[in-house]
């Protein structure tokens, strides 16, 4: 800002003017002092901008180390929650096995009982299949004896 008002002061200087041996001695002072006072400028923002990243790079030191402590917190909190949660579900896991097997032997012995079943009926409706065979072709055979002689009672009558 001071650089621009001295540039514009410096400006106003040789408006409109002829410039003689004695302005351009002025001229040149000013533009010295000008330069100075970039320098000085320069010099004084130069320190601020060092003195702002300082404070940048303490800051994200400081940041670093804080994340550095939050992944050790929830490191240690994982393998703690690991430690409490680790034999429970093993457990679990463990009689969720087991109910499958039982469950699956349970399942098995009913299907040997209905398969068993199955076969005793089987058996029970081949020997009864074969007990009324025995007195169906007896039936059959006393059929054809009445059929026939209906055939004959038939043919004999007038």
């Amino acid at each position: 800002h001071s650089v621009i008002m001295s540039a514009g002061a410096l400006a106003k200087n040789f408006t409109g003017q002829v410039p003689r041996e004695t302005t351009c001695k002025s001229g040149w002072e000013d533009l010295d002092s000008v330069a100075r006072n970039i320098e000085a400028n320069h010099a004084v923002f130069s320190q601020r901008t060092v003195g702002q990243l300082d404070d940048h790079a303490a800051a994200l030191a400081n940041m670093r180390i804080r994340i550095e402590r939050q992944e050790q917190r929830l490191c240690a909190t994982a393998e703690r929650l690991e430690t409490v949660v680790a034999p429970p579900l093993e457990a679990l896991r463990a009689e969720v096995e087991q109910m499958r097997q039982h469950d699956r032997q349970e399942i098995r012995a009913h299907l040997d009982h209905l398969a068993k079943q199955l076969q005793e009926m089987s058996e029970v409706s081949e020997q009864a299949s074969m007990e009324i065979q025995v007195p169906l072709r007896g039936v059959g055979t006393e059929l054809g004896v009445v059929a026939h002689g209906c055939e004959d009672a038939f043919a004999s009558e007038p």
